[in-house]
């Protein structure tokens, strides 16, 4: 599990099966309630698969797939980019910034 934080915004990034991510949403949630007096907020907190981008901060996290190879210094054969988390910037994202 990975977890990035920004202020009042943070991202959790878990290997494991959607009910994981559920059940670590939800003690997220009693964690934050009970020792913080804070609310999660049902609408804006979801659980998605890394096949779809998450929204954090204006940005979209994804995790590349891809599998193209090439010959480490001893000759083995090395997936290049796959299972890469990556931070994408939409047009609509870069427009705000640049006319703000």
């Amino acid at each position: 599990m990975k977890y990035a934080r920004y202020a009042d915004d943070f991202l959790v990034g878990i290997i494991g099966s959607k009910q994981d991510a559920l059940q670590i949403k939800e003690d997220i949630k009693n964690f934050l309630a009970d020792k913080l007096a804070l609310e999660l907020s049902d609408e804006k907190t979801l659980v998605t698969h890394t096949e779809r981008p998450a929204k954090f901060l204006g940005y979209e996290i994804t995790v590349r797939k891809s599998n193209d190879q090439k010959r480490d210094k001893r000759g083995r054969l090395r997936r290049t980019y796959g299972k890469r988390v990556c931070l994408n910037v939409s047009m609509e994202t870069v427009r705000k910034k640049l006319f703000n």
